[in-house]
């Protein structure tokens, strides 16, 4: 099952940052190797992803995305006066 992408080499930098993290906990270089190699591995994986969407009656989208913005609604609500 070859998808045709490697992250073998995208790993190299978290091992790299993580071993200079290890070493000196505060290295500017450790943390911007591992965060970036993070955000590398983290994009190639929503690269690869195949998203299918089920279709669905109007009003079944219309309740979801209703319920979906109003819980964001109220988790920002609850930052902001927190």
């Amino acid at each position: 099952m070859a998808y045709g992408t490697s992250f073998g080499l995208s790993l190299l930098p978290i091992l790299a940052g993580v071993f200079l993290l290890f070493v000196n906990g505060k290295s500017v270089a450790g943390w911007i190797l591992t965060v970036g190699g993070g955000a590398v591995v983290l994009a190639g994986i929503l690269m690869s992803l195949q998203i299918h969407f089920q279709p669905t009656s109007l009003y079944n989208t219309l309740v979801i995305l209703v319920l979906l913005f109003g819980g964001l609604g109220l988790i920002f609500r609850s930052l902001r006066a927190a």
